[in-house]
């Protein structure tokens, strides 16, 4: 064999090692997105179980919260109390949103867009008094405008479609 014979077989094997090594990445690449999924969507089933568990494990918080949904009125205490579990289920809300935006978290809603999916369940939270005075006044201090603006958009739009099924 000649050095020219011996040159162009290197490149084919070389040639054949890079293609190898795009296939593995690849295969490595996907394995790791789909845990990198996995992992989100075991994340905020977690911190939704713990927003739960809040209200399951605490008789105290179970009443100030049932106060609170029937547009009762809750002492300073109570307030701070229920503010807090507040600040638990939207801080979840907004950990979802931002997973869902970077495409870590699989939209399967049927609208694309989780907070729609959800905004019967928080606007039952900022369509009271109590919610509704929290979210305005502590929201910007604790949220990003951009997902305050998502909730804002998403509970708007769930009173739209309330309004039109009244009128059908």
């Amino acid at each position: 064999m000649n050095w020219d014979a011996l040159g162009a077989l290197s490149e084919l094997v070389g040639a054949v090692a890079v293609v190898v090594s795009l296939i593995y990445v690849g295969i490595q690449l996907r394995r790791s997105n789909a845990l990198s999924r996995a992992d989100t969507i075991h994340r905020v089933q977690s911190g939704f179980s713990t927003v739960a568990a809040l209200l399951a494990a605490d008789a105290d918080l179970s009443r100030i919260h049932r106060i609170a949904m029937e547009d009762g009125d809750l002492t300073a205490d109570e307030q701070v109390r229920y503010g807090a579990y507040l600040v638990s289920y939207f801080c979840w809300l907004e950990d979802l949103y931002w997973q869902q935006k970077s495409g870590l978290y699989p939209v399967e809603t049927g609208t694309g867009n989780v907070l729609e999916f959800l905004a019967r369940d928080f606007i039952r939270y900022l369509g009271t008094p109590t919610g509704a005075n929290w979210w305005r006044e502590e929201g910007p201090r604790i949220f990003v405008s951009e997902f305050q603006d998502a909730v804002d958009d998403a509970v708007a739009e769930e009173r739209r479609r309330e309004m039109e099924s009244k009128g059908s």
